[in-house]
């Protein structure tokens, strides 16, 4: 079978679901907004483009660490195989969305805006009254999402 493997930079827009299959192990899925901003030579600002919508999910080892690192909001970066879900909605309607099997997972730090993280299991690294959440503030660059 031909995989399409790509890269993509976004924020987190759905938080992380857990689940153990019996014949596959443990998933996680989560959604993800991948927002591209262009910079408009004439006038010298950024403009918003397209929004690009993608489900991810993550197996087994993958999935096990995304409950720590990975929450709604956060910006991300993801590698993994492409593929089309097509379904058939409530309202009977033949529908399609684009999915993510991630093989890699990561918090984009070049990216500006909040970056949010659980804090570090018990025994591993700070104690949890070290963690500081950074706090919400104005989002911009890639990653954006306006509600």
């Amino acid at each position: 079978m031909f995989e399409t493997y790509a890269t993509v930079t976004g924020r987190v827009i759905s938080e992380p679901r857990s689940v153990r299959t019996k014949a596959h192990g443990d998933l996680v899925t989560f959604r993800v907004a991948c927002h591209s901003r262009r910079l408009d030579r004439e006038s010298g600002q950024w403009t918003d483009g397209a929004t690009l919508y993608l489900s991810v999910k993550c197996w087994n080892r993958l999935a096990a660490a995304v409950p720590t690192a990975v929450r709604r909001g956060a910006l991300i970066i993801a590698h993994g195989a492409l593929s089309t879900d097509e379904y058939v909605g409530n309202d009977g309607v033949k529908r399609a969305s684009l999915e993510m099997k991630a093989v890699s997972l990561g918090v984009d730090l070049a990216q500006p805006g909040p970056q949010t993280t659980a804090p570090p299991p018990e025994g591993e690294g700070a104690a949890e009254e070290d963690w500081v959440p950074v706090p919400d503030q104005a989002l911009t660059g890639r990653g954006e999402i306006r509600v």
